[in-house]
């Protein structure tokens, strides 16, 4: 473990100011761009596409979606992000600006909703928004004010962001204090307690009957993230230093071994019986700690995947593509959420064959069109 993850708050001050001037020089981290973007090309594919070759092939590490992936990456980004602007604004000005982040992701899940409703009673049946029938407008607005009404698929993902941004101060002043490892400790044993008891820390409103990504559980991923992206300094010298390459070997090795274990059904592997303990270990509604842990391992090696693609002489174009929707996150999942939107509305199966497929590249190409030229960025927030 890098030892800047016990630093004294004298210490942790100078490697924010080290990692500020640096930051300066190269604004963002190229490589966590390009697996952004990559997140957001399953979501995409996901929700517009299910079935199609392309949705398969982005998908090709079984029990690993968008939805980890920018979860976790969204903690390493703000982690990045609050060291530059500690050193730039001081800290309270530092966490008003997260907590600023988090009423813009609100007052956007809460006019997505709104519209989202409206059309469904007017213009359009979604199958995802429960009927309404019965309920009554003031008991409507006020549970989706306060993130209990979370309609299903493309809908329910941003209050989980609204509470991680909400805690995010706390578990900052954690890190700041140099109290990390208890930190990681106490955000592990909160995520092993709700596998006991999924439902932990969950309230469910009578018409979408669950919570589907609880911050209690999610925040496995964003709280871990946050302490990568705030010791970025000490870990880049750490990779980088002498044992990079056993590092690199000992990642890919594990990585191709899990991987492999996982998505081979063959009866070789008889320790993993697919037919009895996937949907146990792998789960994502309620997340469990199989899929945590083949995530870190994954995502490791992607991470220095897409270092060797940015400093190799390999094509530029997919981290141009990738890069440009992952700096454009919330730019890009609002646009999808339209497209998705103004689809189901218009086309009853174009999802199925080869349609689906070229839909699903067409989007893409229009999301990242707009994003690289910012269309529309006056109205649409990132």
């Amino acid at each position: 473990m890098p030892s800047a993850l016990l630093q004294s708050p004298s210490q942790l001050t100078k490697t924010l100011e080290i990692s500020a001037s640096t930051d300066a020089r190269s604004q963002r981290n190229l490589a966590i761009d390009v697996l952004r973007g990559y997140c957001i090309v399953m979501m995409v594919t996901s929700h517009l596409a299910t079935d199609s070759l392309l949705n398969n092939a982005v998908h090709f590490l079984r029990y690993i979606s968008g939805a980890e992936g920018f979860v976790f990456l969204s903690g390493v980004a703000l982690g990045l992000a609050h060291q530059r602007r500690v050193v730039r604004h001081g800290l309270v000005e530092a966490y008003r600006l997260i907590w600023r982040r988090a009423s813009i992701i609100w007052l956007v899940h809460v006019a997505t909703v709104f519209i989202a409703i409206g059309i469904d009673q007017t213009i359009h049946r979604y199958h995802a928004i429960p009927s309404l029938s019965g309920v009554g407008w003031p008991w409507l607005i006020w549970s989706t004010l306060t993130l209990s009404f979370q309609p299903g698929e493309m809908l329910n993902i941003l209050p989980l962001y609204v509470f991680l941004l909400l805690g995010a101060p706390l578990v900052l002043e954690f890190i700041r204090r140099r109290w990390t490892i208890p930190l990681l400790i106490a955000s592990a044993s909160v995520f092993l307690y709700t596998q006991w008891h999924p439902a932990f820390g969950t309230w469910n409103d009578p018409l979408t009957g669950r919570q589907a990504f609880p911050a209690v559980t999610w925040q496995a991923l964003f709280i871990p993230g946050m302490v990568i992206g705030s010791n970025r300094v000490a870990l880049h010298r750490w990779v980088n230093g002498p044992k990079r390459r056993i590092i690199l070997w000992g990642v890919g090795l594990l990585a191709g071994l899990t991987a492999l274990v996982i998505l081979v059904p063959t009866p070789l592997f008889t320790i993993n019986d697919h037919m009895r303990w996937d949907l146990f270990i792998f789960q994502r509604h309620p997340l469990r700690f199989g899929r945590i842990i083949y995530f870190y391992i994954e995502i490791a090696a992607f991470y220095f995947a897409a270092q060797a693609w940015i400093n190799g002489r390999l094509p530029r174009l997919p981290v141009q593509f990738l890069s440009t929707l992952g700096r454009n996150s919330l730019y890009s999942f609002l646009i999808h959420l339209v497209i998705a939107m103004v689809l189901a509305a218009l086309f009853a199966s174009y999802q199925t064959g080869l349609m689906g497929d070229i839909i699903t590249i067409i989007a893409l190409w229009i999301i990242y069109w707009m994003a690289e030229h910012q269309i529309g960025r006056r109205i649409i927030p990132n």
